[in-house]
């Protein structure tokens, strides 16, 4: 777990501060949430869900995103986040980390990603274990306001005002979009035109 992420993260049931253990988190109201066998934390409230309502991207799918992030083949846009990042004085968070790739391009002590996989926060968690990854909504971020240097969101959901309250003041905020001609040259060639 990444130095700061005891001073960064927040109870999603009350929003006072979690402190942190090898085998969990809690609160100041007893509110506590185990470790996954990587190290992650589930953090994601409001509801049970199944199999068949499992939020985000599937294994096959984050295993098949790796192999093609893994290819290089967008290690220009990977380069202009850290660029753009630089070296911020306190934490750095991905929000909808997926697999871990961009936070793993980032050579910082204190990071940390938020996804609402489970799947992506495991497979991020083994890729970068210094770091510390929690499942939970890029809506409602588990995370203290004013509590971090930099906020990602790298072709994921970029809930505005959750990354003004959670960025400290002077704070980066990086956020990459597809435009109208994304991945165009790759149509034909997936099209079988």
């Amino acid at each position: 777990m990444g130095p700061g992420a005891s001073q960064v993260l927040a109870c999603p049931h009350c929003g006072l501060p979690l402190s942190l253990s090898a085998t969990g988190a809690t609160c100041e109201r007893h509110h506590s949430f185990d470790r996954g066998r990587g190290g992650d934390l589930n953090l994601l409230v409001g509801g049970r869900l199944s199999a068949a309502t499992t939020p985000g991207d599937t294994p096959d799918a984050l295993a098949a995103r790796r192999r093609f992030l893994g290819a290089g083949h967008y290690a220009p846009i990977a380069n202009a986040v850290a660029e753009v990042v630089g070296t911020p004085t306190g934490p750095v968070l991905d929000v909808g980390c997926g697999e871990g790739y961009y936070l793993s391009q980032l050579p910082l002590p204190d990071r940390f990603g938020l996804d609402v996989a489970k799947s992506a926060v495991q497979m991020a968690a083994r890729l970068l274990p210094d770091s510390q990854f929690v499942v939970g909504s890029a809506y409602r971020l588990p995370v203290l306001d004013g509590s971090v240097a930099a906020v990602l969101s790298v072709f994921a959901p970029h809930p505005f005002d959750e990354f003004r309250r959670v960025l400290q003041p002077g704070g980066r905020w990086v956020t990459v979009t597809p435009g109208p001609h994304h991945l165009q040259q790759m149509r034909p060639v997936l099209s079988g035109d």
